[in-house]
């Protein structure tokens, strides 16, 4: 299991990546692959798995391997959630849960059952560009005043190793949040340790069909995440304010996410998603 687990924490190394997805293959929970077409017309192999790492540790993991174009190679998406106890048999059952709990919590006969204590994501290409997030959440308390459970947390976003923003919850903080809305802005302000971590995130919908989310630092840097929706021929779906939840419905479509950045360059991430196992996080 010792072995298991170092090679599980291993996956930045790609020079071996391949030989260890076949013991991927043999020790996921859940694990769904395909050979597809991105819409550039290339030859994508995407691997999703749910992995169970450790007892009390939920893996989902995306690997795309591309054999041509700037991005050939192997680029990955990765989440690891850890709990706050070994989680049960029926696992995914309380990841569900969490999706639409408060603040995180899963809730049982009105006390916390499980909750998370550590996620971080890790979104790489092949040119070694990272997208990195930290979150470390506390021990869920009870806030009479707003009656509902609270679980603070500090939390720290990079792009090739350079600090976007942080959250600290021991410093003083005020967040204002607007839901996502593909027809307006959304506007996300943190005061915290660190005073010019404000960001701001714009969602539209692009001449081209993707779903862009656009957000642009304190530092004038900027982060792009384009969504398209693909069929295997590498064929971008239409995608319009008013079609929009009717795309979202359609079966058998591909996600292809790509990610641009200042500190990329030309460069960028391009993953080819099945969205059975990331739809949640998107």
């Amino acid at each position: 299991m010792k072995e298991l687990r170092t090679d599980l924490a291993d996956l930045k190394d790609r020079s071996n990546l391949e030989d260890k997805q076949d013991l991927l293959e043999r020790i996921s929970d859940i694990q769904l692959g395909k050979t597809a077409v991105d819409m550039h017309g290339f030859r994508v192999r995407t691997d999703n798995y749910v992995l169970r790492p450790l007892p009390n540790m939920l893996q989902l993991l995306n690997i795309t391997k591309r054999e041509g174009g700037p991005d050939a190679g192997i680029s990955s998406f990765e989440i690891n959630d850890t709990f706050n106890k070994n989680l049960p048999a029926n696992y995914m059952d309380v990841k569900t849960a969490i999706k639409g709990s408060v603040n995180g919590i899963t809730l049982k006969n009105g006390n916390p059952d499980y909750w998370l204590k550590i996620e971080t994501a890790a979104i790489r290409n092949p040119h070694g560009d990272v997208i990195l997030n930290e979150v470390g959440l506390s021990d869920p308390s009870w806030n009479s005043a707003s009656s509902m459970f609270e679980q603070p947390f500090n939390e720290t976003f990079k792009i090739n190793t350079i600090t976007k923003w942080s959250h600290d919850y021991s410093a003083t903080f005020v967040e204002t949040y607007t839901d996502n809305n593909p027809a307006g802005a959304v506007t996300t302000t943190v005061t915290a340790s660190d005073p010019a971590l404000p960001y701001t995130v714009t969602p539209s919908i692009t001449s081209d069909n993707a779903f862009l989310i656009k957000t642009t630092f304190a530092d004038n840097t900027f982060l792009e995440t384009y969504r398209y929706y693909v069929n295997d021929s590498g064929v971008v779906q239409p995608l319009t304010l008013d079609k929009y939840a009717q795309t979202l419905r359609m079966p058998n479509l591909n996600w292809e996410i790509v990610y641009k950045a200042t500190e990329f360059g030309t460069r960028t991430i391009d993953l080819l998603i099945i969205p059975e196992i990331f739809s949640h996080l998107f």
